[in-house]
């Protein structure tokens, strides 16, 4: 906690007559010499006769600007947290008024970087339309209360999809990389927050366009059932805090080996470069954490790498008649494939109507029956089983004692 700093001998305002420091909105306004006193008890008649919030009130008679009205906010929970005194409180309002923000007052104080990490998640999320401002305000308090991440409480509390909150923090990660900016994080936000709703309020919506984007390390480690979302979330916010990276989080945190990371990093690589899909990049990374072989090893092992592949017509026959797989989307993706014989891989991926690793699964159940070492009703059996238990087909096999 950082010591109480004194407040200016110059302040804007009300000089002199400051009120003393305190954690009302109207006060702390006018101890900050924002708000002129004498304008305040009008402004709470009004506030009680509507039944408006006092800052409303404020801001629509021009007494307090809305940017002067968020900082007060912002410093009035910090006060209320007793997470700052209200000395400081009043110091960082009186400093904001020129309109620097919250954050970057906090930063050269050497204060809370953990409430600035709460805070720049909240503002993403506000300014991607996913949270109110009185939402974040509730969130961020409760969440310092119980001790818990400000994503984790969102999610714990269904404010917001373990997916959303996904694809905040790691475009949180992509602007603390400078990687882009704060307004870019925020309108590729929004962009998905609809996306994924239109295609969720729609059984016959169209598949989203394919995303020129890059898999992420926990996206791929959470795919290839390494580590599990929450402890991949939870590694983020710890990475952003002690701004490090999510594998060094996760190796020091004892959760996976330094190999494994390592394995991972190189598989993002080799889809960055198209020599693997990400759903067989997450095949590879389940083999090598089950067999510790090299990436080599797993690529040859399961079949993959190539973009030619062998057998797809009978996977999709076998996903059909094991009812994964309706008649209508069979049609359909058979259509695709057949007029991209040479990249059936990709269509399968942007067609968003089979789980790739399911289908990866089917092309090594049809080879298994070829090579009479499975049967069929073990393979429609055996990828039932990899579909409710999300196992790749090797565990599946194991646990079915197919193998």
């Amino acid at each position: 906690m950082v010591s109480a700093v004194l407040i200016s001998n110059h302040p804007r305002g009300q000089g002199e007559n400051r009120s003393q420091p305190t954690n009302r909105l109207g006060e702390l306004l006018i101890a900050a010499g924002i708000l002129q006193a004498d304008r305040l008890p009008e402004a709470l008649n009004l506030a009680q006769k509507t039944g408006s919030q006092i800052g409303q009130v404020l801001v629509m008679f021009g007494c307090v600007s809305q940017s002067d009205l968020d900082a007060a906010l912002q410093i009035q929970q910090l006060i209320r947290q007793s997470s700052i005194a209200p000395d400081f409180g009043v110091q960082m309002l009186h400093e904001s008024a020129g309109g620097r923000p919250i954050a970057e007052i906090l930063t050269q104080a050497g204060h809370a970087r953990e409430y600035i990490i709460r805070n720049e998640l909240g503002e993403l999320l506000l300014a991607a339309g996913i949270l109110t401002r009185p939402g974040l305000a509730e969130a961020i308090h409760t969440s310092t209360q119980v001790g818990m991440t400000l994503g984790k409480y969102l999610a714990l509390t269904g404010a917001i999809s373990s997916p959303m909150l996904f694809e905040a923090l790691n475009l949180q990660v992509a602007v603390r990389d400078k990687k882009m900016s704060k307004e870019q994080a925020a309108f590729r936000l929004k962009d998905s927050m609809i996306r994924r709703t239109a295609i969720g309020t729609s059984v016959a919506a169209a598949p989203a366009p394919p995303q020129n984007k890059e898999l992420r390390l926990g996206e791929l480690l959470t795919m290839a059932q390494v580590i599990s979302e929450s402890d991949v979330l939870n590694a983020i916010e710890l990475g952003l805090f002690k701004n490090q990276p999510i594998g060094k989080v996760l190796v020091e945190s004892n959760l996976i080996p330094d190999s494994l990371v390592e394995s991972a990093l190189a598989l993002q690589n080799l889809v960055k470069k198209g020599d693997l899909r990400p759903a067989q990049a997450a095949e590879v990374l389940m083999y090598i954490r089950q067999h510790g072989v090299s990436i080599n090893q797993a690529v040859q092992g399961l079949g993959l790498g190539r973009k030619k592949i062998e057998g797809w017509k009978d996977a999709l026959d076998l996903l059909k008649a094991a009812g994964l797989l309706s008649e209508t989307n069979f049609r359909n993706v058979v259509a695709l494939c057949q007029k991209n014989r040479d990249d059936v891989g990709r269509v399968i991926t942007e067609c968003n109507l089979i789980d790739e690793l399911l289908f990866q699964s089917a092309i090594r159940c049809v080879m298994l029956v070829r090579q009479a070492k499975l049967q069929q009703p073990q393979a429609v059996i055996a990828l039932h089983y990899c579909l409710r238990s999300r196992s790749n087909l090797d565990e599946a096999l194991q646990d079915l004692s197919f193998s």
